[in-house]
């Protein structure tokens, strides 16, 4: 049995999670819970690593077991996050880069 914790942006990825992948997971004893990026009444918008980190603290100091994920749209990042300024000097000279590029930059 695992405990899977997203921290998402909105209410979009929250329901995704709950209504889709979660029924999923539990049937493989992997419980997903999807939680709300920020303070409670909070509306999405630009996230910021620093408000990423401080939930991310929060909740693995809740178990040793717990798993952390995220999912958050990637227009919404801002520069504060690591590799988004490799991105936007690669965008700004003219290069292209893929999804997989992008990813591991981000990773």
């Amino acid at each position: 049995m695992s405990d899977v914790y997203c921290i998402v942006e909105g209410y979009t990825e929250q329901t995704f999670m709950r209504d889709t992948l979660a029924p999923y997971l539990a049937e493989k004893a992997c419980f997903l819970h999807a939680r709300l990026i920020g303070t409670p009444g909070h509306k999405g918008g630009v996230v910021t690593f620093a408000r990423f980190a401080n939930d991310a603290r929060i909740l693995l100091k809740q178990s040793s077991y717990t798993m952390l994920s995220s999912m958050f749209d990637y227009f919404r990042l801002d520069a504060s996050w690591p590799g988004m300024k490799d991105i936007q000097l690669a965008h700004a000279s003219g290069r292209e880069l893929s999804p997989e590029e992008i990813e591991t930059i981000l990773s």
